[in-house]
């Protein structure tokens, strides 16, 4: 790692794999008698169950290059953490403006193990260090189990439906353009696919293919619930079905009593009506799918979709997989059911063998029915809800008015970043200024301060063709300037002011904010700051 590599790694947030130390003369190494988790040795443990990634000693919480004098013999604590992490971390020193840096590089877990802190087993929340949930652990020390899917059976190809079979073949041939599979012997096939070996089946195949009676007796859990009520609120459903039959006729028939509600949301663009359907066809197949692949079948649970006028929800027993989380599925590939997933793509009922749900993100947010909601999802279970109301039509126009006027390719990660700074009335701070900087240059996103405190905001003329003005002005509040007006009429008026008495002043502002506007206006040689950091107060500089 270079200087230039380093001080783009400060710019960057305190998160899972990434933390900040200031460690100006020293840092526990094992966490002393007590042995406290807060120590070299604990943040390795920590960081490498959540991916692995570094950090940074020398630099302080506030990004402030401060030095270390921490661990002055690199390879002596290379070789007493190996001792107990059992694998190795890198550690490189670097000088930066005169002041010792360190940079501690921290591996990933192996698949299907864990790194313990004597005995715990830690990970990150946030920025914090937390001991893991029984059920992850759990998880993660069965990642190395064999694909559910692809166990095989004391079952033959008699218990398979003959509908089901051919149907899959019907469905491979329309997907791979192969006429040839035609003609092409049944067990050959199914051997082909991987479905089965020998004389005996998968449970991908009694999934997919299965007699209901076979389904029932194996696999009786293997059941999708659907219900239907006519509002969220409504405790008895007005329709309900409980499917448990070969997996390549539900899922049309699923998606059949979703569409029998299906109604058509009417957009005015100017002279033109754009129509879109509250339920997409697309996310809700995907969502399905999803559902019925990444579920977990040791589980007793069923798969449940409850549909209702405002939005459709996908409940699948089994907890996210280790490293996926509601921020990342949408760009992280996990299978807990690879065989059945793989299969589903081998006939086109997925366009990739993935998560899948980054489609679900896109349609949604384009249709303006917001970021699809994982967060309700818990250890036990994944739960996906997607709306049916288009929550901001003005938000549909401008996103067509970015990809075909300014012939920007809009990924999904723009989506939820365009989206994530429109629905925030306060601005948006967290955002990489490298990601932003595309919508900046061509007037979609404007953003106020500088630094970290960069609040990012839809551009004016978002608001201006929508007759959103008073909104605009509202969120963007006062402009930098007048706030540094203001402030210099308070420390005129009452001869100082203290960082409390502005925040008072701008609740809206954070103090970190605050902060940065005078530090501005001190580099300006107007005012100065006199005492100790928590009770100074700043003054006009009259020299």
């Amino acid at each position: 790692m270079n200087k230039s590599d380093f001080l783009k790694l400060c710019q960057e947030f305190e998160r899972e794999n990434l933390e900040f130390k200031s460690a100006i003369n020293d840092f526990s190494i094992f966490g002393g008698k007590e042995k406290e988790k807060r120590c070299l040795f604990g943040y390795c443990v920590a960081i490498g169950n959540c991916g692995g990634g570094k950090i940074i000693f020398g630099v302080s919480n506030n990004k402030e290059i401060v030095g270390t004098n921490a661990f002055s013999n690199l390879a002596d604590i290379r070789s007493q953490i190996y001792s107990q992490l059992k694998a190795k971390i890198d550690i490189q020193e670097l000088n930066i403006e005169g002041k010792r840096v360190l940079v501690v590089s921290i591996p990933d877990r192996q698949k299907g193990q864990l790194f313990n802190f004597f005995g715990k087993y830690l990970t990150r929340v946030g920025e914090e260090l937390v001991e893991m949930k029984e059920s992850e652990i759990k998880t993660i020390l069965n990642e190395t189990q064999d694909d559910y899917s692809a166990k095989f059976l004391n079952l033959g190809m008699e218990v398979l439906d003959e509908n089901a079979l051919s149907k899959l073949k019907e469905m491979y041939k329309d997907k791979n353009r192969n006429n040839v599979v035609q003609n092409l012997p049944m067990k050959q096939f199914l051997t082909d696919l991987g479905l089965l070996k020998g004389n005996k089946i998968n449970n991908a195949a009694l999934l997919l293919l299965g007699k209901e009676v076979y389904l029932r007796d194996v696999i009786p859990n293997a059941e999708i619930i659907f219900e239907y009520r006519n509002n969220p609120g409504d405790i008895k459903y007005a329709d309900r079905l409980n499917l448990r039959k070969p997996m390549i006729f539900s899922l049309d028939e699923l998606w059949k009593k979703i569409n029998d509600r299906n109604y058509v949301i009417q957009l005015r663009e100017g002279l033109f009506r754009r129509d879109i359907n509250a339920y997409n066809e697309e996310a809700v197949r995907e969502a399905i799918l999803n559902a019925v692949v990444h579920r977990d079948y040791e589980l007793p649970s069923s798969v449940f979709i409850l549909q209702d006028n405002a939005q459709v929800t996908f409940k699948n027993p089994g907890g996210f997989l280790s490293g996926i989380t509601p921020q990342n599925i949408y760009k992280k590939t996990a299978w807990r059911n690879r065989r059945l997933a793989e299969t589903f793509e081998k006939i086109g009922l997925v366009e990739r063998s993935g998560q899948g749900a980054d489609l679900i993100f896109e349609s949604s947010i384009k249709e303006g029915k917001g970021i699809p909601n994982y967060f309700n999802s818990s250890d036990a279970e994944v739960i996906l809800q997607i709306s049916a109301i288009v929550k901001d039509a003005e938000f549909v126009s401008y996103l067509d008015q970015i990809t075909a006027k300014r012939g920007i390719i809009l990924t999904v990660d723009d989506l939820i970043m365009l989206e994530t700074i429109k629905d925030q009335d306060v601005g948006v701070t967290n955002v990489r200024r490298n990601d932003v900087e595309k919508f900046i240059d061509v007037g979609v996103v404007t953003s106020i301060g500088r630094g970290r405190g960069t609040k990012y905001f839809l551009a004016k003329q978002y608001y201006k063709d929508h007759n959103l003005l008073g909104k605009y002005t509202k969120i963007t509040g006062l402009s930098r300037e007048k706030y540094k007006e203001m402030i210099l009429k308070h420390i005129t008026e009452n001869n100082s002011g203290s960082i409390m008495e502005f925040s008072q002043a701008f609740p809206e502002l954070s103090s970190k904010d605050v902060t940065n506007i005078l530090q501005e206006i001190r580099r300006s040689g107007r005012i100065k700051f006199t005492g100790n950091k928590r009770s100074g107060r700043w003054l006009l500089d009259n020299n």
